[in-house]
């Protein structure tokens, strides 16, 4: 009884949420949208003709912001285990980040598209939560380390990563791993952003 009293209270105060009704409003995928839009306008992550790669991309609110920024320039190459699905013009691959296959995936869309390198690497990405605080933490870490290899492996030179980070106990070692690979890096919680979550996102700038 207590969990369905609290699940009706959560749809409740979802439904009430000043940003779930702009994203209604607007025809966006998700209130996650306007966290990269506000992410975009203090530090200008995404420009005209840059490639994106954005990991765990379901249901699509960040390509989608995105796709709106780069109009008919660049690249977006958006991954997840989930479909995406209503954002035309995005290279979408279905599929496990782990794997090495869709690796290779991105690597052909890459080279069909002439380049090797991209701008941008951006994940919202978090686990299914387990209610277990130490596992949960420790899937989300793992989740993050895969986007860092994302970041190593496809970043040209003094591109941008943009990750969703929480502040739990891997939360400093992980920015100290950021930071050995970018000139810059900030901490910064959007608006859009739930103020009882501990979510936060690292925004990395100018890889070395």
């Amino acid at each position: 009884m207590a969990k369905k009293k609290s699940k009706k209270n959560w749809i409740k105060g979802h439904l009430k949420d000043p940003y779930v009704k702009l994203a209604n409003k607007e025809k966006l995928k998700s209130r996650a949208s306007f966290k990269l839009k506000q992410i975009n306008e203090k530090y200008k992550v995404i420009k005209s003709g840059d490639a994106v790669i954005d990991l765990g991309a379901a249901p699509g609110g960040w390509s989608q912001i995105a796709k709106g920024i780069l109009k008919d320039t660049g690249l977006i190459i958006a991954l997840d285990l989930l479909p995406v699905t209503g954002v035309p013009g995005i290279k979408f691959i279905l599929g496990d980040i782990y794997a090495d296959e869709v690796m290779a995936q991105v690597d052909d869309l890459l080279r069909e598209s002439g380049r090797d390198k991209v701008e941008l690497v951006m994940s919202d990405m978090a686990p299914n939560l387990s209610g277990i605080a130490a596992s949960d933490a420790a899937r989300a870490n793992d989740l993050n380390m895969r986007a860092l290899f994302y970041a190593e492996k496809y970043l040209a030179k003094k591109a941008s990563f943009v990750v969703k980070l929480f502040q739990n106990e891997y939360f400093k070692d992980y920015s100290n791993e950021v930071k050995k690979l970018f000139s810059s890096c900030s901490i910064y919680k959007p608006d859009a952003s739930r103020q009882k979550s501990s979510e936060i996102y690292l925004v990395a700038k100018n890889k070395k």
